[in-house]
Parts: C-alpha cells; sequence; structure tokens
C-alpha cells in the first residue's frame, strides 16, 4: 500500500510473539509435541493453522510450533480430540450467523463518570480536589504542521524505548491524560509489537491513554490499536494495514497468519471486534448492522450488513466520517480543545511538557542519524569501489576511509537495531554483526593484497 514501509526478518518467526487468549476451537491437557531437533513442548494446544500450531504452556505464555518442525504431535485423549486444521484463510463469505454475538465495537467515550468507574482512586481524587485534568500530548510521527522536516517510520522516529522512558517525567508532572498525536505512514513489524505492549502494559494502567489521529497508516495503525479510545482529526484517516516482507512482497503463509493473529489479540485488548483490523490487513469484505435500541453495531465478514464497511478485493482505510459513523471513533476533533470537549473534560491543562520534548527532540535526533547513515553507507561502498581499483598507498588510504565509515555505521546501528532491517536494503543484506565483520575481514584482505 501507498506509504507503507512495513519490514518483517525471517527471524520474525523465532521471535515471534506468544500470545495470550487465543482459544479458538477446543483446548487439551498434556498435549505433546516433538520437534525434529530433539526438543518436547508440552502444554495445550489451543489453536491449530495448516501451517503452525499455538501451545499454551504451563507459565501460561504460548508458543507458536511450525508444522515443518514436527517431528510427532500426541493430544491428551481423556478431554477430547482436535478440531481439523482450519485453512490459512477465513471463508470469504461466512453466514451471519457464524459472526454474532461480537464484542461491542468500541466503549462509551468515557466522560467523568465513565473515566471514574474504570480509575476509581484516581478519578475521585481529582473530582474532590477540583483540580483541572492535566494532559500532554505525545507526538505519534512529526505533526503535519512540521511539513515533512522529519520522517515518520515506526522503529526508527517512532520509538517504544523512547515512549518507555517518557513515562517517567509524565508521572513526575501528575499527568492524568496521555493523547498519542498519530501522523505516521508505517513501518517495522517488530518495533509494532513492542510498541502495542509498552501502550497496554505500561501507559493504560497508569494514565487514560488515547489516540488522537491525523493519519496513521500500517504500523502506526497496528502499534497504538490496543487502545480502547480513538479520536479522529477531521481529515483524519486509518488502516492500509497489509504485512509485508523486507523486499516489499506480500506477507503470506505462516507469516501472515502470526500476524493476523498478533493484531486479533491487540483488538482483544482494546475491546474492539477483530473483523475491523482484519480487513484492515486482508481483502477481505466487512459490513455492519446496528441495533435501532442499543446504538450498537454488530460486524460481518461479508456484504450482508446494512452498511458496506469495504468491499470484497480492497484493504480497508477508515475516514473520520466512516469510523464515527460505524463507532470505532468516539468523535472529531480539530484542536485540543475540542478534543477535550469530545472526551468529556470539562477543565484542562497542559502538562508533561519534558515528556513532549523528550519525544519530539527523539524524532529529530533519529531523523539526523537516519539519514548520516545513509550519507555514510554511499561514501562506505564508494572507498571500498575505490580501494578494489586502487593500489599501494592509495589503496591503503581508500581502505582507511571505507573502515571509518564502516565503523559509524555499525556505532548507528548499535544505537538503534531497527536500522540493520530497515537499511539493509542498502546493500541486499540485513546488517547483523557478522555482516560487519565479514566488511572488515574484506577491507583488510584488500589492504594486504594492495601491498
Amino acid at each position: 500500500m501507498t506509504g507503507f514501509r512495513s519490514m518483517i526478518a525471517s527471524a520474525a518467526i523465532a521471535l515471534a510473539a506468544m500470545f495470550q487468549g487465543l482459544t479458538a476451537g477446543t483446548a487439551w491437557a498434556a498435549d505433546t509435541v516433538e520437534l525434529k531437533d530433539g526438543r518436547v513442548v508440552e502444554g495445550t494446544i489451543v489453536r491449530e493453522e495448516a501451517a503452525f500450531v499455538i501451545v499454551r504452556l504451563a507459565d501460561g505464555k504460548e508458543e507458536i510450533v511450525l508444522r515443518a518442525n514436527i517431528s510427532s504431535l500426541t493430544k491428551d485423549k481423556a478431554t477430547g480430540q482436535p478440531a481439523p486444521a482450519k485453512p490459512a484463510t477465513a471463508p470469504t463469505q461466512p453466514q451471519k450467523a457464524q459472526t454474532s454475538p461480537t464484542p461491542p465495537t468500541s466503549p462509551t467515550p468515557p466522560a467523568s463518570a465513565a473515566a471514574a468507574k474504570d480509575q476509581p482512586g484516581k478519578d475521585a481524587k481529582r473530582s474532590l480536589s477540583g483540580r483541572a485534568t492535566r494532559v500532554a500530548v505525545l507526538n505519534f510521527g512529526p505533526p503535519g504542521h512540521w511539513q515533512g522536516a522529519v520522517g515518520d517510520t515506526v522503529g526508527v522516529t517512532i520509538s517504544s524505548q523512547a515512549f518507555g522512558k517518557a513515562i517517567e517525567l509524565l508521572e513526575q508532572d501528575n499527568v492524568d491524560v496521555v493523547v498519542v498525536r498519530i501522523n505516521s505512514g508505517g513501518g517495522l513489524s517488530l518495533e509494532m509489537e513492542r510498541l502495542q505492549d509498552v501502550f497496554h502494559e505500561r501507559y493504560k494502567p497508569k494514565f487514560r491513554t488515547v489516540a488522537w489521529v491525523e493519519s496513521a497508516i500500517s504500523a502506526a495503525a497496528m502499534a497504538p490499536w490496543v487502545l480502547e479510545e480513538f479520536y479522529m482529526m477531521p481529515n483524519g484517516n486509518i488502516g492500509a494495514a497489509t504485512q509485508f516482507r523486507g523486499s516489499l512482497e506480500s506477507s503470506t503463509g505462516v507469516e501472515l497468519e502470526m500476524v493476523l493473529a498478533r493484531m486479533e489479540e491487540a483488538s482483544r485488548r482494546a475491546k474492539r471486534d477483530t473483523k475491523i483490523m482484519r480487513a484492515m490487513q486482508i481483502e477481505e469484505p466487512l459490513s455492519a448492522t446496528q441495533d435501532p435500541a442499543t446504538k450498537s453495531w454488530t460486524f460481518f465478514q461479508d456484504l450482508t450488513g446494512e452498511l458496506i464497511v469495504n468491499r470484497q478485493g480492497e484493504v480497508l482505510t477508515l475516514t473520520a466520517p466512516l469510523a464515527n459513523q460505524i463507532g470505532f471513533s468516539q468523535g472529531t476533533a480539530a484542536d485540543l480543545d475540542e478534543l477535550m470537549k469530545v472526551m468529556g473534560v470539562t477543565e484542562y491543562e497542559r502538562a508533561g511538557q519534558q515528556a513532549e520534548e523528550f519525544i519530539d527532540k527523539f524524532m529529530r535526533d533519529t531523523d539526523r542519524i537516519e539519514k548520516r547513515f545513509r550519507e555514510v553507507a554511499t561514501k562506505y561502498a564508494l572507498s571500498k569501489q575505490a580501494a578494489a581499483g586502487a593500489q599501494g598507498e592509495a589503496r591503503g588510504a581508500e581502505v582507511g576511509r571505507a573502515l571509518q565509515f564502516l565503523r559509524q555505521m555499525r556505532r548507528s546501528v548499535a544505537l538503534n537495531p531497527n536500522f540493520a532491517f530497515l537499511l539493509g536494503g542498502i546493500f541486499n543484506a540485513e546488517l547483523t554483526p557478522g555482516w560487519f565483520d565479514n566488511e572488515e575481514r574484506e577491507l583488510r584482505r584488500l589492504q594486504r593484497q594492495g601491498q
């Protein structure tokens, strides 16, 4: 999709998230999976797919095991028989009866009373003290008015590490509400998963954390998906979350199934219908019908609903009006004053300035490092080429320059390991420590040959 820059290395299978709550089908106790390398995985099989199975271990974590690596699989017969393996993709036209009941698409916008219910101690204290709600706005990507001066890549300028470090600054300033202002065209899948965990496990327990969307495409839509509250800017858009490999080929098979499962869990964390994100990830239809009494929406993975949200053969991107219509967004706001009114905050004050400045400085600094990396990479390639064609002292001088550039690149990757994936395309390789070692050995060989 346009603007999408998501990448996933083959190592993602080994680093695959241990998803919680994937309970499709029947569970069996004391199941045993023997791998071809001799390892044995014991637990409860909670999901079977054509290419992999998911086993819940004794500690509650879950492990994805590729069928290609399985030598034998034994299930506990005392508690039941497994369901047949599911196909790699869901049927394109499920019946309406098969899709309901579904969880509510989104929670009611927490006004002061609703917020107090969610965080009784914190909000009750605020209401008794009478003080204004303290609000911080953290930029998830450079706002539009920066006019493209800084890059917007998830995993480079947008970092889970930076958002994690900002928490202490927010707490020091007694922040109540964190607004994550999103403007990004996507980035790295591995960083998307880390950001989900930071938002769900660290932000949500401490702050009322909401997303405010200018533009959220691919990984930028997926990373904050765990937040319950989404608000749109008037021209905001969110979606187009198709998964790509490093070569910008669409992911298929086990890689696609893994990211679909990851986003199902993200939807559950946000108490949001899983079908919405699924339609953003693959070309699958989506329709909806509203209950006249409750005004809640029920979604279907076909075109049988009253409202067609996404047609077959398209990948969903929600505009602000459509997001509001189906209840995904709790409202539209052009500025912070409007956003606070929509959120039900009657009196607020800006807070968390240090955290805001920290996030913005991180984006500018990493953007500068990325651009410098690309410059240094070009100089390294030219110096290496010149060294191969030179002799004697001239070759030694070129090798020396190339070594300087190589070491600068190595330091940049050490500062941000995501560069190894994102910028490896410059050399058609993943910039691992082994790659740097091999390049240095090659330069040393050139130097010896030229003497």
